[in-house]
């Protein structure tokens, strides 16, 4: 029993005397680590190292002025080299960049339309609260009207033509079935109202009811029927009708349209 008292505290012993001597390895490679760090240290802040470095860092500095410098003067040649016009379009297209990333201003001047439109108030309320959101700049926001404009306005224009031709049609479907012009004489009293139309009206007049469809309203079609029924006496008539083919209200009372 002694015996194996002996082997364990003997074991006991190595393993406590391996531990200690791995400490001490340990201790010894962080201080030679902290020896190395302290030695490249002083290598760096040395005298010499430190001005080694102040040279390269004004080496490198004068490389880049002379850089800039070269550059600055190619482009002062290449500027001088253009003519007046030249450099202002330049100018302007730097000019129009800056203006465009600028934000936006507390409020919009007025927008400048397109050449042939109208800029429309109800629509410029609404874009400049959309503008405002956005951080547009003045230029950017005119830029944007500026092209949205024309697309807006087409688009308007073809709704309106739109309703203006479905409501033609209905004030036509109206007048042919109206009590004095319509029935079995509607194509003879459209006739007479040519007539009419042709006496007074101008060109333009009649281009006007033309595009508008406001010739197909009953009341005008009866307005210019009473001025045919006045001028009949003078013999104007409606010349070229083919009674040969099928002609339409439309044709008769406005020929030439389709």
């Amino acid at each position: 029993m002694a015996d194996e008292t002996e082997v364990v505290a003997t074991i006991e012993s190595e393993a406590a005397t391996a531990a200690a001597a791995a400490a001490a390895q340990s201790t010894a490679v962080a201080a030679g680590a902290a020896v190395t760090a302290a030695v490249a240290d002083a290598s760096l802040t040395s005298p010499d190292a430190v001005a080694a470095k102040a040279a390269a860092d004004a080496t490198a500095k004068a490389a880049a002025d002379a850089k800039a410098t070269e550059t600055q003067a190619a482009e002062t040649a290449r500027r001088g080299a253009l003519t007046p016009e030249a450099r202002a379009a330049e100018d302007k297209v730097v000019a129009d960049a800056v203006a465009l990333k600028a934000p936006a201003p507390e409020k919009y001047a007025a927008f400048v339309a397109p050449e042939g439109l109208a800029l429309d108030a109800t629509f410029l309320a609404k874009f400049e609260g959309v503008a405002k959101g956005l951080n547009l700049s003045q230029a950017a926001a005119q830029r944007l009207v500026h092209e949205l404009a024309p697309a807006v306005a087409q688009r308007n224009a073809a709704s309106v033509t739109s309703l203006a031709a479905q409501a033609g049609a209905e004030w036509l479907a109206t007048a042919k079935a109206d009590a004095a012009l319509g029935g079995e004489k509607f194509e003879a009293n459209l006739v007479v109202a040519k007539n009419g139309l042709q006496a007074v009206a101008t060109p333009e007049f009649v281009k006007f009811l033309q595009d508008s469809h406001l010739g197909n309203h009953p009341e005008m079609i009866r307005a210019f029927y009473k001025v045919g029924k006045l001028t009949s006496a003078d013999s104007v008539h409606v010349s070229g009708n083919d009674t040969s083919r099928t002609i339409s209200p439309e044709d008769r009372l406005w020929p030439g349209t389709k």
